[in-house]
């Protein structure tokens, strides 16, 4: 068993990380949707997040779809995804916020 994922839990985190792995970020979102561990409460965040952006990828087929305000909806989505996230993250172990950050800023220069 992995550490910050409840006994009960476990067996749905599992099967969630699997549909995760194969990109199908709804059914991992969904089967993890009411954990109370860590572990799978993150996992139901990121898939969300993962779900919406690759909607939004996979309904785009050119740059006039991009003003439709249903895309509008979902970058709106995506980034209140990414925020709960990102706040989660910051909750649960501030110290790894700000070395991801720190690390992220040294890559991108």
């Amino acid at each position: 068993m992995l550490e910050g994922i409840a006994r009960k839990q476990y067996l749905n985190y599992y099967l969630a990380k699997i549909y995760f792995d194969v990109h199908e970020y709804d059914r991992a979102a969904h089967l993890v949707r009411n954990a109370t561990s860590p572990v799978p409460t993150f996992l139901h965040l990121y898939a969300t997040y993962m779900a919406v952006a690759k909607r939004r990828l996979d309904s785009t087929t050119d740059q006039s779809n991009l003003n439709d305000s249903g895309h509008i909806k979902d970058l709106v989505e995506i980034l209140t995804s990414y925020v709960m996230l990102l706040k989660r993250m910051k909750l649960q172990k501030p110290d790894r916020v700000h070395s991801s950050i720190s690390y992220w800023r040294q890559q991108a220069s």
